[in-house]
């Protein structure tokens, strides 16, 4: 399936379809042939898709007044889809989306949609260290989360300082335990999930702040740096 945004012909398109890609690269939209990945199942796929399942027949037995209840916030939440255009999910889509952070994060199940704000990205001077072979971690200056709130982490690993676009290298790595303080070691989760870097090679960080309580989370913040040698 590929997602695009209507113009003339094509105004912007993103995904796939048959055996043609669309991408973006450094000089702008690329279309390529496919290739049909190798199929590997993880354990962290495995895990993603007890938690859909999970939720899906959560949602089936929710009554209509919460349901309703889902919708409407729904409505009033929009998302941002990968073409950066605001997109209303349904009802269903917004519990899972939700609870599958709270799960993740060691919460308990929410069948009501949240009431309260959404938690504050870490800020202030964010810095990321990482020295050859296991060690990384990640320091911030506004002080320790919240007792509700665990730091999410996705990271990728970038072999040369040339390439700047790394989106479609980032994986989940770390979910923080409750009220993280800093600094944040993140070395051997990175080397479960992406294996052992090298010096010189990048590292970079995406974090957002959620709060296990909701399902919600802040916006977000970039580290990145070099890998140092031992």
């Amino acid at each position: 399936m590929a997602k695009f945004t209507p113009g003339p012909i094509v105004g912007a398109v993103s995904g796939g379809v048959g055996s043609l890609v669309f991408t973006h690269g450094r000089y702008g939209s690329v279309l390529r042939i496919g290739v049909i990945p190798t199929k590997r199942v993880t354990q962290d796929t495995v895990n993603a898709r007890a938690r859909v399942s999970i939720l899906s027949k959560e949602w089936g037995g929710l009554d209509d007044a919460s349901r309703a209840s889902w919708n409407t916030w729904a409505q009033s939440h929009p998302i941002i889809d990968s073409l950066g255009q605001s997109r209303v999910l349904q009802g269903s889509a917004a519990f899972i989306g939700l609870n599958c952070r709270v799960l993740k994060a060691a919460g308990t199940m929410i069948s009501t949609p949240p009431a309260v704000p959404c938690p504050t990205a870490i800020s202030g001077t964010v810095v990321l260290t990482a020295k050859q072979p296991d060690t990384c971690a990640l320091a911030w200056t506004s002080g320790a989360l919240a007792a509700s709130e665990v730091l999410e982490t996705w990271v990728a690993i970038v072999m040369s300082a040339g390439r700047s676009y790394y989106a479609n290298l980032l994986k989940l790595v770390n979910v923080s335990a409750e009220a993280a303080t800093t600094p944040l070691a993140l070395g051997k989760a990175i080397n479960d999930r992406l294996g052992y870097f090298k010096e010189d090679w990048i590292i970079y960080t995406h974090s957002y702040v959620v709060d296990n309580e909701t399902g919600l989370r802040s916006g977000l913040t970039l580290a990145s740096c070099a890998v140092a040698a031992p």
